[in-house]
């Protein structure tokens, strides 16, 4: 799919508040489904869905998008959603008009938000989750915890260029968070 449909088709279902899917065909094999909420620059954020329930939010590059998927077993899944109730969620008051990463991690760090940052580039991959600690011009520090529950004594640099995902309160996080020793 051409770079211009994938915005077109991004911009459409976001005024029409579609579900739609995202492939990221040449990062990651699986799809993305979901209900696009703002488009910034370079990057787009999301309602992440997952069984038929909203998980959190995930912010991806434009970029990486491959193709964008709005049909009937799209259009299916958004009925389901509206008949269970679960479609009329706050969607995106903390975040809204995205003007990049630096912009994107400012703005998570002044809400205090934890996050699980993804850098999935095939030779180089890394998952990082924990609360920034500084933002700069390029780069973040995230104090990282692991699977224990445990803060690693340093804080991790992370190069914007290397991010491909980020999500934000999903009920991993929000759950791992309740109980960080």
């Amino acid at each position: 799919m051409k770079k211009i449909k994938i915005r077109q088709t991004l911009q459409d279902s976001l005024k029409n508040e579609d579900v739609i899917r995202i492939t990221r065909s040449k990062i990651d094999n699986e799809p993305i489904h979901c209900v696009p909420l703002v488009i910034g620059e370079g990057i787009v954020l999301v309602h992440y869905i997952y069984d038929f329930q909203f998980d959190g939010y995930k912010i991806i590059r434009t970029n990486d998008v491959t193709s964008v998927r709005v049909k009937e077993i799209e259009k299916y899944v958004k009925q389901i959603l509206l008949q269970e109730g679960l479609f009329e969620q706050d969607k995106y008051s903390f975040l809204s008009n995205l003007k990049g990463w630096q912009d994107t991690f400012d703005k998570l760090k002044n809400l205090g938000k934890n996050v699980i940052i993804e850098c999935e580039n095939p030779k180089n991959r890394g998952f990082y989750i924990g609360k920034i600690s500084e933002v700069n011009v390029d780069s973040l520090l995230l104090l990282n915890f692991n699977a224990l529950g445990r803060w690693d004594p340093t804080a991790t640099k992370i190069n914007f260029k290397e991010i491909t995902c980020v999500t934000i309160e999903n009920r991993y996080i929000n759950i791992m968070v309740k109980y960080i020793k």
